[in-house]
């Protein structure tokens, strides 16, 4: 898993789109594997989309991917139309690992005519939810998995206006031992016509509701959104503190000024109440400094504190004389919605409200 974690990358910045990414080993872990996203930015603004996976576990499915995603980069540096790069990837597979499956969707956004190329070899389709929320999967041409030699991949092209969003995913989000894939990828579709919000929510919501940690199989995701206008851009102020009684006042205060500037002063309040449990229980368990970001995306603010315990935040009712566990209750109950994530070395605990 750590070889996994080396060769993924940190997602560059983009103007006008936000993104995120994850990636999540096995439940039962086999070993790394050969999951791997990517975001490429381009020249004239255009930004490259990749998502993919090498079948099977170990040293060599990671390597493997490892070496596609280096190729991939090269090729979409050099301005090659999605059809052709997964034309080059499937040359390079049959050459560097003859037999082994691979998949992978790769696809050029161009913010500046609102659209998206893309070509599918043998992968799970994206989904685009459009700014009116309907939602499709983007199967209308899908090509062969890659290492079938020389073959040219179809490609679509669809439009991706402001406010679309737009996910990119590997089957382990979707498949698992008992459920087939066409009920997955149904609760994906409902996922992603029901309320969306600020995307690292949005992921960690869906991968509660569909891994929850019985997954069979690594799961990677991209995910993106156009925001509409520049009132739906992120802002965001980050912090680290000591893991001491001080950074609770601290991050209330934080909260509180960033609160002000973005005229949001009406949830200053209960934020600051969020603030108050989520830095308390991070410095009761952590060892090491501990990560405090509040982030506005349009109407959304979210609030993630990082600390290095893995014990999560549980709603776990206490005996009579207990006062433990009672602060992730007011969380639960001022927040639209608030999760957990694990990182390496700890974990992510977030809560999101709506500004208006």
């Amino acid at each position: 898993m750590e070889l996994q974690r080396h060769l993924l990358p940190t997602l560059p910045r983009v103007e006008g789109i936000a993104s995120t990414s994850r990636y999540l080993p096995a439940a039962r872990d086999r070993g790394a594997g050969g999951d791997w996203v990517d975001l490429i930015p381009l020249p004239d603004g255009e930004v490259a989309l990749v998502v993919g996976d090498v079948m099977g576990k170990g040293v060599r499915a990671a390597a493997v991917m490892g070496q596609i995603r280096t190729a991939c980069r090269a090729y979409a540096r050099l301005g090659l139309a999605p059809s052709e790069v997964l034309e080059h990837l499937s040359v390079l597979v049959d050459d560097i690992a003859p037999g082994c499956i691979t998949t992978c969707v790769y696809a050029v956004l161009d913010p500046a005519e609102d659209r998206l190329r893309a070509a599918v070899a043998g992968h799970l389709p994206p989904v685009l939810r459009d700014p009116q929320g309907r939602v499709r999967f983007l199967d209308e041409r899908v090509g062969p998995p890659l290492g079938v030699g020389r073959r040219r991949y179809p490609q679509q092209e669809i439009p991706v206006p402001p406010g679309s969003r737009l996910l990119l995913y590997t089957d382990g989000l979707v498949e698992r031992r008992g459920r087939p894939i066409d009920d997955g990828l149904r609760s994906l579709r409902e996922l992603l016509a029901g309320p969306v919000g600020e995307i690292e929510a949005d992921c960690d919501s869906w991968l509660d509701t569909l891994a929850d940690g019985q997954h069979d199989d690594d799961i990677a995701m991209l995910y993106l959104h156009r925001p509409e206008d520049a009132s739906q851009q992120v802002s965001a102020v980050v912090r680290e503190y000591a893991p001491v009684s001080g950074a609770v006042p601290d991050a209330r205060q934080l909260v509180s000024e960033a609160l002000h500037e973005w005229n949001l002063q009406h949830l200053v309040n209960d934020m600051m109440l969020i603030a108050d449990e989520m830095v308390a229980n991070a410095v009761r368990h952590a060892r090491t400094p501990l990560r405090v970001e509040l982030r506005r995306a349009g109407e959304r603010v979210v609030l993630e504190v990082t600390d290095s315990s893995t014990e999560e935040p549980r709603l776990i009712v206490s005996h009579p004389g207990e006062f433990g566990h009672r602060g992730i209750f007011l969380v639960n109950a001022i927040a639209t919605r608030w999760g957990t994530r694990r990182i390496d070395g700890g974990k992510v605990v977030w809560a999101e409200v709506k500004a208006s």
